[in-house]
């Protein structure tokens, strides 16, 4: 079962995001605050945040309190921007958080850095994205569940083609990915930018 998440589940996403995501990706070392904050940018359209929740719903398609919130997905158009917003507004929070995290924070800016100098022209993304997939237990269907809603999702919404950015060695997602069609179109800070033509 799925549904849309709201501002009650932000503390759930943040929960999730801690389990599903090593300290290597910058954000699973903020606090549980701006992680929910972070999510909070996504919620509204023309984003979506797609919560899998474990059971059955009830007839109007809500998760009971008993059950668990398995994993989430993140997708849509303007994410970017979202991005940028968060960055913005929340600077605080991100740089106490670099100052906590001194060598990860410095190894995330150089490899950004390197990106830089050596950057030819950038492929251009997807107006639909998939910002991530996150699951509590790995390899139970969760994800691919996810990501098969959200390709309907971007269907349903007129897109063409999705993109996804997945950190070059995610070998799981990756190949997730290109099983339901996504090929391999750039390469930028440690990420493959990835796309999918929709039928």
């Amino acid at each position: 079962m799925m549904r849309r998440a709201t501002a009650a589940d932000l503390a759930v996403l943040a929960r999730i995001h801690r389990v599903a995501y090593s300290s290597s990706h910058f954000t699973a070392l903020l606090g549980d605050s701006a992680l929910a904050r972070y999510y909070s940018y996504f919620l509204e359209e023309p984003c979506e945040i797609r919560l899998a929740c474990s059971g059955t719903g009830d007839r109007d398609g809500q998760c009971r309190a008993v059950e668990v919130v398995e994993g989430f997905a993140v997708f849509g158009e303007g994410i970017p921007g979202r991005i940028a917003q968060f960055k913005q507004e929340c600077s605080a929070d991100i740089l106490i958080t670099a100052l906590r995290h001194p060598l990860r924070a410095a190894q995330k800016s150089v490899l950004a850095a390197r990106s830089r100098m050596a950057r030819r022209d950038e492929y251009p993304p997807a107006g639909f994205l998939l910002l991530s997939i996150a699951v509590v237990v790995p390899r139970r269907g969760t994800g691919g569940r996810l990501l098969r809603a959200t390709l309907e999702a971007a269907r349903s919404r007129g897109a063409d083609k999705v993109g996804l950015y997945v950190n070059s060695d995610n070998v799981g997602a990756i190949n997730a990915y290109f099983a339901e069609g996504f090929v391999i179109k750039d390469f930028w800070a440690g990420q493959f930018y990835m796309e999918a033509v929709l039928d």
